[in-house]
């Protein structure tokens, strides 16, 4: 279905206009490696080498229209499993590659409503500055990703002089189309959900907004269907602020998310998150603390990494995450992270469409007819002035 109404609006744009420029952007915002050792309760170390390559594409069809893409090569396992499957060195083993994002865009930059798989938002700290393993552990299982829906945001303000206030709304689903695939490796046997996939019952809210030129802060509220339970419901509040604390640029970000029924359990879930980032002379440091509890059990997680920023923009950390609780496994990593160039190209697409039906109405109305009963042949159009050659039926497609 998505493939035919990507198709639909590219020939559809193609076909009105006269002369049409498209623009295909392509950028590579992750391209990594990253090995760790990590160790568990059986005393199991593993040593496992890990790679990621990120790649934007988006099409301009339009000033108002862009098709957005998002592919993703990486492993199709999460970490624990390599660590907790293998004892041995495990080098760049089942890594797929899978659509990340694939949506149709509309609408100028403060209002846009889009249409396909994307990442519904609600909540932050799952993937905000989050140091060397580019995400929080914890956090990233109240993520939402990978859904088929209907979204969009629009850009306003609370009241007139106020900050702005940015409104972001989607109804959505599971994935059920083939893009939940991955090539290479199939990743599908390992992300069932419980999630109703026949009609779009989930949705998520989220709002933000700036509090005096001091922060920026959010909330969001979301309800979840699932299949054989009462549906899930939850509600985040986070604040980020940035300042300068002895020539280093920090961040700090604060989140705390509850969540009733957690993927159809019926327990009541919370997570506090609080990481600090910060840069000075090319130097990087990044400490994030979860804690997580519910009415069954209760964990938490701190990372902790720091490392430097190459004459290339390229970054070199290292890092530790510890983690309490049923997991209670720790890791060592490092990583190295590349960024690759942009590219971006402009086609322009003519039709005929547009050029013959302008000529054929013009000639048309620029033609005066004429009721004399006796005519005079100085007064009849000549042949010159009328467009002989017929329209045809289904203009563009011959």
């Amino acid at each position: 279905m998505i493939y035919i109404l990507l198709s639909a609006i590219f020939l559809f744009s193609s076909g009105i206009y006269s002369s049409q420029t498209v623009t295909l952007n392509v950028s590579f915002p992750k391209a990594e490696v990253r090995q760790d050792i990590g160790s568990f309760s059986k005393d199991q170390k593993t040593l496992v080498g890990y790679a990621f390559l990120e790649s934007s594409i988006q099409l301009q069809l339009e000033p108002l229209l862009s098709i957005q893409s998002q592919l993703a090569f990486e492993p199709i396992h999460n970490l624990r499993y390599y660590h907790d499957n293998y004892s041995n060195t495990v080098l760049f083993k089942d890594h797929g590659l899978y659509v990340k994002e694939l949506y149709v865009n509309y609408g100028p930059h403060n209002r846009k409503v889009l249409v396909g798989k994307f990442s519904p938002q609600f909540g932050q700290a799952f993937s905000h500055s989050a140091g060397l393993w580019g995400n929080l552990g914890l956090p990233e299982e109240y993520e939402l990703s990978e859904k088929l829906g209907v979204g969009g945001h629009v850009n306003t303000r609370w009241l007139r002089g106020t900050q702005p206030l940015s409104l972001t709304a989607s109804v959505f689903k599971s994935d059920t189309s083939p893009l939940k695939h991955s090539w290479l490796v199939d990743r599908h046997s390992e992300t069932e959900t419980a999630i109703n996939e026949k009609e779009l019952e989930s949705y998520a809210l989220q709002a933000t907004s700036r509090y005096r030129n001091l922060f920026d802060y959010y909330v969001g509220y979301r309800s979840i269907i699932h299949a054989k339970t009462d549906h899930e419901t939850g509600y985040v509040f986070g604040i980020i602020g940035d300042s300068v604390v002895n020539g280093m640029a920090v961040t700090r970000l604060f989140e705390y998310t509850n969540i009733v029924n957690h993927t159809g359990l019926d327990a009541v879930a919370s997570y506090w998150t609080y990481s600090v980032n910060g840069e000075k002379n090319r130097r990087l440091y990044s400490v994030a603390y979860t804690k997580f509890e519910n009415t069954l059990t209760q964990a938490s997680q701190l990372q902790i990494s720091t490392g430097r920023r190459l004459r290339n923009n390229s970054v070199w950390d290292v890092g530790i995450q510890y983690t309490t609780g049923n997991q209670n496994d720790w890791y060592i990593g490092s990583r190295i992270s590349i960024p690759l160039h942009r590219y971006t190209r402009s086609l322009t697409l003519k039709s005929a469409y547009k050029n013959d039906y302008a000529a054929l109405v013009k000639n048309a109305s620029d033609t005066k007819p004429t009721h004399s009963l006796s005519p005079n042949p100085s007064s009849i159009p000549s042949n010159s002035g009328i467009q002989s050659k017929k329209p045809t039926p289904f203009p563009g497609f011959y």
